[in-house]
């Protein structure tokens, strides 16, 4: 059964729309306690944490519905460090999944960390952390391949609105300036545990991005399909046009080839396997393409009406643009190209 459809005898889907709807114009604070409420935030998180302890596929639908809701709260980021922190820290996660306090990733940058009197001291500036100025928590990269979960009202932490596409859910530069914590939680980059190692993290963000790429792109879709099987022009629909006809079904096409690759990544191997992080980055390269024309085609669809206030189009294409950046599209494309021409290079 597809990814995006095994959970749905369980109304996980239905429950997560319903929960999204009801985050409408609030605050991210009062967001997370109602999305806590219906167990969305700690679907990754161990059941000794208060969360599901769900396998990854169950998050996937959950953020497409997010996508597709264009959510203004950092969901994939609170599953991901929910997930990876259980151990180092029961008791903060178990305000994370409960609501109580918001975690957000910088997904670009390092910082530099050394030890003194017993503390870890950070200094450095990253920025691509999604709503940091609504977080108590931003989990940074360290330049040694570590990462560590940093409180933002820590002396020497500033946060500050950064340059970005996304209206719901806006960049932030975290700048951290001999910031010094006494109990740092540090995920090392070769930990023992599987959930904990920083390049299953990265890897599984790249699924779960994918996802709200599709579900952004596939709300877009929907939208386009209604609008042009609805809107007359001469006496006819807009959809009894050929050439949009065939419009759609390309954009269709190619959000069930999305639907496939994210799929695949959970038929691909085992956690570590290589074949694994090939096919994360496959679907999320295919998710970043696919989405973004979507969007696009979407905006043309709707007219004028696609760039206007009244009109999402336009805010889907800003969120997709921002994930596919926030997962590195570019320099992931160089790496997956490199990759595939070393394995042709050695077949034999």
């Amino acid at each position: 059964m597809s990814t995006f459809d095994h959970m749905a005898h369980d109304g996980f889907s239905e429950t997560a729309r319903q929960a999204y709807a009801a985050c409408a114009g609030k605050g991210v604070a009062a967001s997370a306690l109602r999305l806590a409420e219906d167990g969305v935030i700690g679907v990754l998180a161990s059941e000794t944490v208060g969360g599901l302890g769900a396998e990854l596929g169950y998050a996937v639908p959950l953020v497409a519905e997010a996508g597709a809701s264009l959510l203004a709260f950092p969901l994939l980021e609170m599953q991901l460090v929910s997930r990876c922190c259980a151990t180092s820290n029961p008791t903060l996660v178990k305000d994370l999944v409960a609501g109580r306090q918001v975690a957000t990733i910088a997904w670009r940058g390092t910082v530099k960390t050394k030890r003194e009197s017993g503390n870890l001291l950070l200094d450095g500036v990253v920025d691509r952390a999604p709503l940091a100025e609504h977080a108590q928590h931003v989990f940074v990269w360290t330049e040694n391949g570590e990462a560590v979960l940093v409180p933002t009202e820590t002396r020497g932490v500033s946060v500050r609105p950064g340059l970005s596409l996304a209206l719901e859910t806006p960049d932030s530069h975290v700048a951290m300036e001999r910031v010094s914590i006494a109990n740092p939680i540090v995920i090392p980059a070769p930990s023992g545990d599987p959930l904990r190692r920083i390049e299953s993290l990265l890897r599984d963000a790249l699924i779960l991005q994918a996802a709200v790429m599709f579900g952004s792109a596939e709300a877009a879709l929907a939208a386009s399909i209604e609008h042009v099987t609805t809107r007359r022009q001469f006496g006819a629909a807009l959809v009894a046009n050929q050439a949009v006809r065939h419009m759609l079904a390309r954009q269709k096409l190619g959000l069930e080839g999305v639907r496939s690759a994210i799929d695949r990544f959970f038929t691909s191997g085992t956690e570590s396997s290589p074949q694994s992080t090939l096919a994360a980055r496959a679907a999320f390269l295919h998710a970043a393409e696919v989405g973004i024309k979507t969007a696009e085609i979407a905006i043309q669809l709707h007219g004028g009406m696609g760039f206007t206030w009244d009109m999402p189009m336009h805010r889907h294409l800003r969120q997709i643009r921002t994930q596919a950046k926030l997962g590195g599209v570019d320099t992931l494309r160089e790496a997956m190209a490199a990759d595939l021409i070393d394995a042709r290079n050695s077949a034999p």
